[in-house]
């Protein structure tokens, strides 16, 4: 655990340095408001330090900037220019609301309409008022459970008030904004079928912007202000790491994460839904030498993005990686999410003979990467994980072959009933969102915090929620990650780094058909 922290502390620096040179819900009455500032107190010191920085609007658009590259036995590459723009205490920006669900959203006090419940773990209605049961020592949730039907509810009871604190607009919005949104549809679904366990949700969503000191002062006003019990999916790659004391203070849950987020291991009130931070980067290395599609080839090359902890992460692991699944490494390079070209890369990658290029960017960058490859002939195959993947990456005839590893069960396996429904949900409360890797990732956590809420207490607080996660044993969710346990004693044990390998072939998205976990080491 130790060597988690120490690692992450040390990119942490690098992380500061981009950071300073670049860049719902609602109430019936359906009036959008903005959150109220930060709290007076003081947010908690992080064990990693948060970022002062002055203050920007959350849209503003980064100006483009170049990138620098070596090749992997070569000299070091000359430092990128961050993204344009400052970063900054980013006002909490208001996220719309499910649109079949009415109401106000905001960085501050939001509530969502949302969905399943009712059933109890043994499928007996849920209790009306006052009769939810406590956290007691029922039966755990088993292996594969996926979470109880609804049943009758009767009487009202304490809403139940969940958050999530993400990176919503800026350079890293578009990449993480589609998770959040999409546990609002759940919620919005939950809602209009009687609530969870006959609580309505109230889910707030809050726009840190990137920044960590606003990211820190959110999570502080959602507990102390809104009463939020648990935070479901914070997508704050940039950020996350300053709310880590406060979280561990105060006892509040986090469940899920993009999987650029090390400090999801470095307490037990953390809970990854797949590998997280450094013990993901294996990931991207993986997915092309064990899935079936590109194992035979074996000359890669990797351009890592300057702005986030996990992009530097695999730019200083990317020999050991490439050892540990025996392929070579013949070009490392790195760039700048903002950029808008990549010919300089593409050209020392293919001088190098690489045969697929693991592009460690957002999903509009990889389209600028494919885009900028072609302009010099050069067609490799590409390769990417959940955060770095769009849908629409099938409509990119420069993408085909594209291999992308997902920790979640991928939203085109529509054989699986979970996959189905939340097909459906966001269709219906969140047409803004496009089916995909993003949406399939929120929706799984979604229905992870269901399992950890089935004996929510009345009222709800968060040590009933606790009591829920640390009762989870071996459990895919209904098939939709690979099995997980959490246990209450030590940090929480680095997950697995399974995944299913999905493949773009002649525009369409297929294969995904089994978990493939490798070796440990």
């Amino acid at each position: 655990m130790q060597k988690h922290s120490t690692t992450a502390r040390r990119f942490s620096a690098a992380l500061v340095a981009a950071l300073l040179l670049g860049a719902g819900c609602g109430t019936r009455g359906g009036k959008a408001t903005d959150a109220a500032g930060p709290p007076t107190t003081a947010p908690a010191a992080a064990a990693y330090a948060p970022v002062g920085a002055a203050s920007a609007s959350a849209d503003a658009t980064p100006a483009p900037s170049g990138a620098t590259g070596t090749p992997a036995a070569g000299t070091p590459a000359s430092p990128a220019p961050a993204a344009g723009g400052s970063s900054a205490a980013i006002a909490s920006k208001t996220v719309p609301a499910p649109r079949a669900a009415q109401g106000t959203s905001s960085g501050g006090a939001a509530s969502a309409p949302a969905a399943s419940g009712g059933a109890s773990p043994s499928g007996t209605p849920a209790p009306g008022r006052g009769e939810v049961p406590a956290p007691g020592p029922g039966a755990a949730p088993g292996p594969g459970s996926a979470p109880a039907a609804p049943g009758a509810c009767t009487g009202d009871l304490s809403p139940l008030v969940i958050g999530s604190v993400s990176t919503m607009s800026g350079v890293l919005g578009e990449s993480l904004s589609g998770e959040p949104k999409t546990v609002q549809a759940w919620a919005a679904a939950t809602n209009a079928a009687g609530g969870l366990r006959c609580h309505k949700i109230k889910y707030i969503i809050s726009d840190d912007g990137g920044d960590p000191n606003r990211h820190a002062s959110l999570i502080q006003e959602q507990v102390e202000r809104d009463k939020v019990i648990a935070f479901v999916y914070n997508a704050a790659p940039l950020s996350g790491f300053a709310s880590l004391n406060y979280i561990n203070q105060h006892a509040v849950p986090v469940i899920g994460n993009e999987g650029g987020s090390p400090w999801f291991y470095e307490s037990k009130y953390f809970f990854p839904n797949g590998a997280s931070g450094f013990d993901g980067f294996s990931t991207w290395f993986a997915v092309p030498a064990l899935s079936p599609y590109d194992s035979a080839k074996k000359k890669y090359a990797v351009v890592s993005c300057i702005e986030a902890q996990a992009c530097a992460g695999i730019d200083a692991k990317a020999e050991q990686l490439a050892k540990r699944f025996n392929v070579n490494l013949v070009y490392k390079g790195k760039a700048s999410l903002t950029q808008p070209d990549f010919t300089s890369h593409c050209l020392r990658a293919q001088q190098a003979g690489a045969e697929i290029v693991i592009p460690v960017l957002d999903g509009n960058s990889v389209h600028r990467f494919a885009k900028s490859c072609d302009s010099v002939g050069y067609h490799p195959l590409y390769t990417g994980i959940t955060s770095a993947t769009r849908e629409d990456f099938a409509k990119n005839p420069l993408l085909d072959g594209y291999v992308g590893g997902y920790f979640e069960l991928p939203w085109f396996r529509t054989d699986n009933p979970l996959i189905a429904e939340h097909l459906q949900v966001i269709k219906k409360y969140a047409p803004d969102v496009s089916p995909g890797p993003q949406s399939a990732s929120g929706w799984a956590v979604a229905k992870l915090f269901e399992i950890a809420a089935q004996n929510v207490s009345e009222p709800p607080t968060s040590a009933s929620i606790l009591h829920g996660l640390y009762s989870i044993r071996n459990n895919s969710v209904g098939g939709l990650l690979a099995p997980v346990t959490y246990t209450e004693s030590v940090p929480t044990a680095p997950l697995r780094d399974c995944f299913w390998a999905a493949l773009i072939k002649g525009g369409k998205w297929g294969g995904a058909d089994k978990l493939i976990c490798p070796l440990k080491q």
